[in-house]
């Protein structure tokens, strides 16, 4: 894959994002997530004091993978730092670009109380800065 071809994959897909941590007993921790990718950064909602907060506030070195679950198989993985985004505004911005993704309408009810959620700090926004991507895609002839 390219580097277009990744900033695409990761932009335009709906797929789910696959957050690595390492919990207080040293062993690791996956968990599915939604997603917004821009910038060359990732970035994801989840509860303050949410068991991958608690993990990478520890340690803020987590990984990540973001892949297709239907033939021809391709994705993109990778080593973060993982912080989260204290700016209200730039964080209500992200989260709305979130449910748009997944719920379609970020006006609709539904998105709108995750939008509330951030507003409100019973949601954060977290931001994923990669270290590097390591990418497939078994679609393409070697």
């Amino acid at each position: 894959m390219t580097r277009s071809e990744l900033e695409d994959f990761l932009s335009l897909g709906k797929y789910l994002l696959r957050i690595a941590t390492v919990n207080h007993q040293g062993d690791p921790q996956i968990v599915p997530i939604w997603y917004h990718y821009e910038n060359g950064k990732l970035y994801l909602m989840t509860g303050p004091n949410s068991r991958k907060v608690q993990n990478f506030k520890r340690k803020n070195r987590v990984y990540f993978s973001v892949d297709t679950e239907i033939s021809p198989y391709k994705g993109a993985k990778g080593k973060a730092t993982a912080n989260i985004v204290k700016d209200n505004s730039k964080a209500i911005g992200i989260a709305e670009k979130i449910v748009g993704k997944y719920l379609g309408d970020p006006k609709s009810a539904m998105s709108q109380r995750y939008i509330g959620h951030v507003r409100d700090g019973t949601e954060i926004v977290v931001e994923l800065e990669p270290e590097y991507f390591s990418v497939w895609d078994y679609g393409k002839e070697s």
